[in-house]
C-alpha cells in the first residue's frame, strides 16, 4: 500500500465507525473487519493504522455504554474500629525535662 496523508487513516476509520462497531458486535475480530473493509474498497489504510484506531473506537464505545446493574457498595470491614483515647494521641511514657539538673549533660 502506498503511504497516505497524515490524519487520513483516522478520518477513514472514524467515518466507518458505525459499521466497524456493528462488526465487532457480531463477533468479528480486527483482522476480519480490516479484510472485509479493504476487499469492499471502503478502507485504504494499513492494518497497523486500522488496528490502532479501531481499538480506540472499541474502547470508547465500551466506556460510553451504561451498566444496567448498579454498583453495590463494598461490605463493611469485619474488624471493629477502636475509639481513640484522649483525642487520639498516645499517652506519654516518659517525662521530658527541658532544663536538666546537671549542666554537664549539655
Amino acid at each position: 500500500m502506498s503511504r497516505t496523508k497524515w490524519g487520513k487513516g483516522k478520518v477513514e476509520v472514524f467515518a466507518l465507525r458505525i459499521e466497524i462497531l456493528e462488526l465487532f458486535a457480531q463477533g468479528q475480530n480486527q483482522t476480519e473487519i480490516y479484510q472485509t473493509l479493504v476487499a469492499s474498497g471502503k478502507l485504504t489504510v494499513g492494518m497497523r493504522t486500522f488496528s490502532r484506531h479501531a481499538k480506540t473506537l472499541k474502547d470508547t464505545d465500551a466506556a460510553t455504554r451504561t451498566n444496567p446493574t448498579p454498583v453495590k457498595p463494598p461490605p463493611p470491614s469485619p474488624t471493629k474500629l477502636q475509639k481513640p483515647n484522649d483525642g487520639g494521641l498516645p499517652k506519654a511514657k516518659f517525662f521530658h525535662n527541658p532544663k536538666p539538673s546537671d549542666s554537664t549533660d549539655w
